[in-house]
């Protein structure tokens, strides 16, 4: 940290193979046009770690709650 050089700092990283503008750029490159753009608060699968189970096959980044995307869908047509 900068306020105290000495300071354990710890932290987290999530990534993601593919960003958004990835996939979205590879459609649109292969000729294909979005029909319809989704994205869901939450995930169907308990996939990270403090994680809570919202409904049947629904699970929340339990810190987060509703306030980020885990899950999206596209349909393209083309």
């Amino acid at each position: 940290s900068y306020a105290d050089r000495q300071a354990s700092v710890n932290y987290q990283t999530v990534g993601f193979n593919h960003s958004l503008s990835e996939l979205v750029q590879s459609l649109i490159n292969q000729g294909l046009s979005i029909q319809h753009f989704n994205e869901y608060n939450y995930s169907p699968y308990n996939c990270f770690p403090d994680m809570e189970q919202i409904e049947e096959n629904q699970f929340r980044l339990k810190p987060f709650g509703n306030k980020i995307p885990l899950v999206y869908s596209l349909v393209v047509q083309g």
